[in-house]
C-alpha cells in the first residue's frame, strides 16, 4: 500500500499462481492502465491483477468485477481457465480475497466461457448490483445456462459476489469467467 496508493487488496487461490495484490486506478479516466502497466505503474505486458472504478473499493457493491491477463507462462490470472476442468474446481473450491480491514473466503458457484463484444452477449462485466430482484433473477438465469457443470452452490440476492474475469484463447472475445460468493459466516 505505501508503495502504491491504488493498491487495496489481495487476492489468493491455494496452489495455484493466483497470489496477487488487487489495483484500482486512482486517476479518473484510467479503468485500462493495469491491462498494460504492473502494480509499480511500469509499463508491463502482464498488467496487474484490477478491478474498474465502476467498483467501489469498500466492497459495498454487491459483485466486484476482478480482471487479469491469461499469461502464457502461467502467471496473473492464467490459472483460472483450469476451471473448466471439474476436477480442478473440486480441489480449489475457494479462493481468498483479503482488504486492509477484513478477510474473506469466497466459495466458487459458476465457472463459464462466454464471449463478449458481440451483440447479444452476456454482459456479466457490467453486473455490479441489482436495480430489481428481475434483475437478479436475470444475471442468475445467464450463469445458470452458460455454467461448465453444477458446483452445488447457489447465490441469493443478498449474496456478495466475485466475479474474475481472464482471456480465453478460443477467440479475441472469449473469457473464462469464475463466479464466487462470500461464505456466509464473514
Amino acid at each position: 500500500k505505501k508503495s502504491n496508493d491504488d493498491i487495496y487488496a489481495w487476492i489468493y487461490t491455494p496452489n495455484t499462481n493466483v497470489d496477487y495484490p488487487i489495483v484500482q486506478s486512482s486517476v479518473y479516466e484510467s479503468d485500462t492502465l493495469y491491462l498494460d502497466h504492473n502494480i509499480d505503474k511500469k509499463p508491463d505486458i502482464a498488467g496487474a491483477i484490477f478491478s474498474e472504478r465502476a467498483n467501489r473499493k469498500d466492497f459495498s457493491d454487491p459483485v466486484t468485477v476482478i480482471y487479469g491477463h491469461n499469461m502464457k507462462n502461467g502467471t496473473m490470472f492464467a490459472d483460472l481457465n483450469k476451471y473448466k476442468d471439474k476436477e480442478f474446481y473440486e480441489s480449489h473450491k475457494e479462493v481468498q480475497f483479503d482488504t486492509l480491514t477484513e478477510e474473506g473466503t469466497y466459495k466458487v458457484v459458476y465457472a463459464f466461457v462466454t464471449e463478449v463484444n458481440k451483440k447479444d452477449s452476456f454482459k456479466y462485466y457490467e453486473k455490479i448490483n441489482w436495480n430489481s430482484k428481475d434483475e437478479f433473477n436475470e444475471y442468475v438465469s445467464n450463469l445458470e445456462q452458460r455454467k461448465l457443470y453444477d458446483t452445488g452452490e447457489k447465490i441469493k440476492k443478498k449474496d456478495k459476489l466475485l466475479t474474475l474475469s481472464t482471456c480465453e484463447k478460443a477467440s479475441d472475445n472469449s473469457r473464462m469467467v469464475v463466479v464466487c460468493k462470500k461464505k456466509q459466516n464473514q
